[in-house]
């Protein structure tokens, strides 16, 4: 069995026992849980890191170790996570990159978990769950470098609506450039660049509705 299905079935079996303790999550009854070698604290309503968020923390790896990448002043790289919950994204992508900058930010809402364990508002993108989505999307320029990256995950019937979305707002300067596919083979994860004026952004980066590019 390869890795990423055995890490599947491994959380499989660890979501029926779950259910077997009141449905509080395994992660809240051990109080810790790892992500990416990290030994991660875990107590109610922080969210808890998902086994696919390792797989797009990997792919930034990928992207900052290999292709060419926003830099600070001190010419190290400039990372932040929007809705850091545990943290556990930039933390394992801190101690992986010693010399980078990361920051996170999370939300300032009253917690509400009358019947979840986890926060709610950090499962809430609204109706067709794209309002925080949109949100980022809309502040990025203001943010990122020219050519500088946003890597998203998000529910699998949103790389369609992120790329109409991002066709409807071309003063934006920001083209999704990838979809990648989850160890179940859904598609899970983006990456959208900020393309400067100097360069444009292509206009064919999604044609028509299907996803720029999802590798087997």
């Amino acid at each position: 069995m390869s890795g990423s299905r055995a890490r599947g079935s491994f959380f499989r079996l660890l979501g029926e026992w779950g259910s077997f303790s009141g449905r509080m999550p395994v992660q809240y009854i051990l109080g810790e849980w790892d992500f990416q070698g990290l030994s991660l604290k875990m107590a109610p309503p922080v969210f808890i890191p998902r086994p696919e968020t390792e797989e797009l923390v990997e792919w930034v790896l990928e992207e900052v170790t290999q292709g060419p990448r926003v830099v600070g002043a001190q010419g190290c790289p400039l990372i932040l996570e929007v809705g850091c919950g545990s943290g556990a994204i930039s933390l394992s992508l801190l101690s992986k990159l010693p010399q980078a900058s990361v920051a996170g930010q999370d939300s300032d809402h009253p917690l509400r978990c009358d019947l979840s364990y986890e926060d709610p508002l950090a499962l809430d993108g609204g109706e067709e769950g794209m309002d925080i989505i949109t949100h980022i999307l809309a502040l990025a320029p203001r943010l990122l470098k020219d050519s500088g990256s946003i890597f998203l995950e998000v529910d699998p019937r949103h790389p369609e609506l992120v790329g109409s979305w991002l066709q409807s707002q071309p003063d934006l300067s920001l083209n999704l450039v990838a979809v990648r596919r989850d160890f179940c083979g859904r598609p899970r994860f983006l990456h959208i660049r900020r393309c400067g004026p100097q360069h444009g952004c292509p206009v064919d980066a999604w044609p028509g509705p299907q996803p720029a590019r999802v590798p087997g």
